[in-house]
């Protein structure tokens, strides 16, 4: 997701672990804590195309640091937050959840996080958030508001995390309707292609951009991919499918080329190729087509 959507989501997570000890520092503890695993993207402008899809949301985004990051930072964090009272245990918590959450979050897009790594180098994904959805990031950003501005006086602190809490609920609300929506979309699919008798290996549904209402279809059949276009509104109407040929003898000549293995691992395969003037192009078909 986009940087402000984690830092908002990281902020509301702060206020509810560490409100009642920190007061407003605990919604900037949170944003900066939740900003960690992206301290990667730094570095993507000094990488080639290969290190980048391979770091991005790599080590920085896996579950052993994840593990490891709270164990090295509650007693430093305890010792600042002494006079708050703030326990070792409190701050391990505060770190874990901000992390956690911030990757949890990367987990439901597309793009997909490597949250095994350095075990395991595939990318994970759920394939049910855009990676800017502003639905989802607003009541967040409202949490962060109220309990920034009017919340955090002693009278209002337990509505600040009343507000904060509900505002959480109603984002978690709406994830939930993405996974809804996503089935509601693939069903549709499997019924047009059942209707149609075409025979497939497999298909994805992803929103389309700051939404999730509409969505990109892709099926794979082998030599070819069907893209498509689905709304969860459109009922029994049939999908238009516009039908890409993969390139697979550009692809198999250049199988053992370290750029198309590194492509075809972080895409999952759902890719094409066309030949250039310059080389060979590749495209990943789950963000976009030309």
């Amino acid at each position: 997701m986009d940087s402000l959507t984690h830092a908002a989501l990281g902020a509301v997570v702060g206020e509810l672990t560490l409100g009642r000890h920190l007061g407003r520092r605990a919604l900037a503890w949170g944003a900066l804590l939740a900003t960690i695993p992206d301290l990667d993207a730094f570095l993507l402008p000094f990488l080639n195309t290969v290190w980048s899809l391979r770091l991005h949301r790599g080590p920085t985004h896996s579950v052993l640091l994840a593990v490891a990051l709270p164990l090295l930072l509650a007693r430093p964090l305890a010792r600042r937050w002494k006079k708050d009272k703030v326990s070792p245990q409190r701050a391990a918590c505060l770190v874990f959840l901000t992390f956690t959450t911030h990757l949890l979050l990367d987990l439901f897009t597309t793009y997909g996080t490597q949250i095994f790594a350095p075990f395991h180098g595939h990318p994970a994904s759920f394939d049910n958030l855009f990676i800017i959805d502003p639905l989802f990031t607003l009541p967040l950003l409202v949490a962060v508001l109220w309990c920034l501005f009017i919340g955090h006086p002693q009278r209002k602190q337990g509505r600040a995390l009343r507000i904060a809490g509900c505002c959480l609920g109603i984002s978690c609300a709406y994830l939930g309707l993405s996974f809804a929506a996503k089935a509601t979309v693939g069903r549709a699919i499997r019924n047009d292609l059942a209707r149609r008798q075409v025979p497939w290996q497999r298909k994805l549904e992803t929103p389309a951009p700051f939404n999730i209402l509409l969505w990109r279809c892709l099926i794979d059949r082998g030599d070819e991919l069907w893209l498509g276009c689905r709304s969860v509104f459109d009922g029994d109407m049939p999908i238009h499918w516009t039908i890409i040929d993969k390139g697979a003898a550009h692809l198999d000549q250049h199988a053992d080329a370290r750029e198309v293995r590194e492509l075809r691992r972080f895409s999952k395969d759902w890719l094409y190729a066309r030949r250039t003037e310059d080389g060979l192009w590749l495209v990943d078909a789950r963000f976009g087509e030309s």
